[in-house]
């Protein structure tokens, strides 16, 4: 790290924002392979994505609000599959199922979906991404 200068106090050295060059800051990644050498293609072709595990409570809810307004969806089961949660995490940012994607908008979870769904809001969504 490289430093521009440093100031010393009573309780030790403190920095500025500016005395701290970012340019010089070494850059870390996850060492997990791509989004889209983890999953299959279709996965972004399908227009409703849901990233699930079998014992969730909310996945099954969320599966049902679909069922029952007689939506299809592509259901991406990532309880056995390591580098599928890790993709899932870098698609979405969250670590939580489930995970539920409208084309290429991430929705969020079942609360999400279901607040759309209760304001009216979810079929206009489906409608704008040629679902319904």
């Amino acid at each position: 790290m490289c430093l521009a200068r440093q100031r010393v106090s009573r309780t030790g050295i403190s920095l500025r924002r500016s005395d701290i060059n970012l340019a010089a800051l070494p850059t870390y990644s996850w060492a997990t392979p791509s989004l889209t050498a983890t999953l299959p293609d279709e996965t972004f072709m399908s227009a409703i994505t849901i990233y699930t595990t079998p014992t969730c409570p909310y996945c099954q809810a969320a599966k049902a609000l679909l069922t029952n307004k007689g939506l299809s969806y592509k259901e991406i089961n990532m309880e056995s599959d390591s580098a599928i949660a890790l993709a899932m995490m870098k698609r979405t940012g969250r670590r939580s199922v489930p995970q539920i994607f409208v084309g290429d908008m991430h929705v969020g979870g079942f609360d999400d979906l279901n607040a759309l769904e209760t304001a009216g809001r979810l079929d206009p969504l489906l409608q704008a991404n040629a679902i319904v």
